[in-house]
């Protein structure tokens, strides 16, 4: 069979042809790829401008170009590595905060890494609180495959748990796989809904399986959750002798079940830590009246520094500790000054006869 040389001639100069036009859109392709790069990297050496405006310019270009080169950059000037204390670590500027949301998740997780610790991504989750306005980013940020990612967000979205939208995105969260993801959702929710099912469940679990830093987040929900939170008393009183001051303000909170919470309070005068005792020392006068013969009966103890507690509290209590007075008036000669001084000022308060203020 015979070839046409003009036909094979032809087919090569085609082939030739359509080589060098790919090679010429690679090469087009290439130009556009490194012009716009170099670009970046320009914007990006502009972000160290000691101009606030060239800065300020800088930050919006990359943010509206995604920039996944400027992320580190951006990371870094937002949170500062160094011997900075935590405060300084993350006080960076909205901008750059806003930039590094407008770039996506894989921003928000570089500045996660970079702050390491869950004491600073607490707080830089509280400044992008401060910061950002709008909550769509972050309930797009609880789709995301990193928990991590979805624990950050719904710290952010705190500043407004009472929008609805708010509320339908953290309510759906405490069905989350992740309990720590629960747990931060029912912390939130806590001051703005009763406590259902699922909210009880996931504050009860972050209180006993918790970090310190989670196990404080949960307290102080459920202090400001206040009558709301006695589904929780078991779980406080287990935390207030653990030592937290918290605990013993979520009880006083409540207000409830003093059979139950006043012994633990009691028991906390005796802590060394002034926060302990001081705390208790606030929710047993919260209790009122139910506290006086328990707190009487604290004075025939024999410990010094609860006896002083004990009367510090009836005294301000007033005339609600009238049947404590006899107690009370037993410490009137007692052989230690500061008991006596205590003992006298509570037994004026208690008939009226001087202010509370102590």
């Amino acid at each position: 069979m015979s070839h046409d040389p003009g036909n094979r001639r032809r087919g090569r100069r085609l082939a030739i042809l359509i080589t060098l036009l790919g090679l010429s859109v690679l090469a087009a392709g290439a130009f556009v790829f490194f012009k716009g790069l170099a670009a970046e990297w320009w914007w990006i050496r502009r972000l160290e401008s000691p101009d606030a405006k060239v800065r300020s310019e800088a930050i919006d270009v990359l943010a509206a170009r995604r920039s996944a080169w400027a992320i580190p950059r951006l990371v870094r000037l937002a949170a500062p590595a160094g011997p900075e204390t935590p405060e300084e670590k993350v006080s960076g500027e909205p901008a750059l905060l806003k930039a590094l949301l407008r770039i996506g998740p894989r921003a928000i997780a570089a500045l996660l890494k970079h702050l390491e610790k869950e004491e600073l991504q607490i707080r830089m989750a509280y400044r992008f609180r401060e910061t950002v306005t709008e909550h769509e980013p972050f309930i797009g940020l609880l789709k995301s495959q990193d928990h991590n990612l979805r624990l950050f967000a719904i710290r952010a979205l705190g500043y407004s748990p009472f929008h609805e939208t708010i509320q339908a995105a953290l309510a759906e969260a405490l069905e989350d796989p992740n309990w720590r993801v629960q747990c931060a959702a029912a912390c939130e929710l806590a001051i703005a809904l009763p406590p259902r099912r699922p909210l009880r469940e996931a504050l009860r679990r972050g209180l006993k399986e918790g970090s310190p830093a989670a196990r404080l987040k949960v307290l102080q929900a459920l202090k400001r959750a206040g009558v709301n939170a006695r589904f929780a008393v078991s779980d406080l009183i287990e935390a207030l002798r653990e030592g937290y001051p918290e605990a013993a303000a979520a009880l006083g909170k409540i207000g409830r079940e003093p059979a139950a919470a006043i012994p633990a309070l009691l028991g906390a005068l005796k802590e060394k830590d002034p926060a302990l005792r001081e705390a208790a020392a606030q929710a047993l006068a919260r209790f009122g009246a139910a506290a006086v013969p328990p707190l009487a009966g604290a004075l025939e103890g024999g410990d010094d520094l609860v006896q002083f507690e004990a009367l510090e509290i009836l005294g301000n209590l007033g005339p609600l500790a009238e049947p404590a007075l006899p107690a009370i008036e037993k410490f009137l000669p007692s052989g230690d000054e500061d008991l006596s001084r205590q003992a006298n000022w509570a037994a004026a308060t208690v008939r009226g006869m001087e202010p509370r203020a102590h």
